[in-house]
């Protein structure tokens, strides 16, 4: 595996989390203005999807890397730990949740999209160039 793989998805992975961020802070904004946080919140998780996916499309078709399928599952493995190890230094994304919460099966109707969006980093890579691939 090239150095410049994990270099490149690391840069996608911080862009992703700045992008995660901002759109946090845009859409707390809308919670303040007094928009229901449940509608807000999944549609923030919703944006952070799309953004996921679009940046992993640019990784793969605009790096000029031919990546293998071991080289994004290690890209996506490495997305997982670290959003895992930043989250529970600095608790951005779980709003301060306890493990056992968080690790519990998500409830979408009430708001819990951060378990999915844990696992779309870890599948996003794969699954991209998946699609990309047809």
């Amino acid at each position: 595996m090239e150095s410049k793989v994990l270099i490149y998805g690391l840069a996608v992975w911080f862009v992703f989390y700045a992008i995660a961020i901002g759109l946090n802070q845009i859409f707390g904004h809308f919670r303040d203005w007094g928009a229901d946080g449940r509608t807000t919140y999944l549609v923030y998780i919703l944006f952070l999807l799309v953004t996921l996916f679009v940046l992993t499309y640019l990784l793969i078709k605009k790096s000029n890397i031919s990546f293998l399928q071991e080289e994004l599952i290690v890209i996506g493995v490495m997305w997982f730990i670290l959003t895992l190890v930043v989250s529970f230094l600095f608790g951005v994304p779980w709003g301060g949740r306890y493990w056992h919460r968080f690790v519990s099966l998500p409830q979408i109707s009430l708001g819990d999209g951060a378990l999915i969006l844990l696992l779309a980093q870890l599948l996003a890579p794969i699954t991209t160039k998946f699609v990309v691939d047809i």
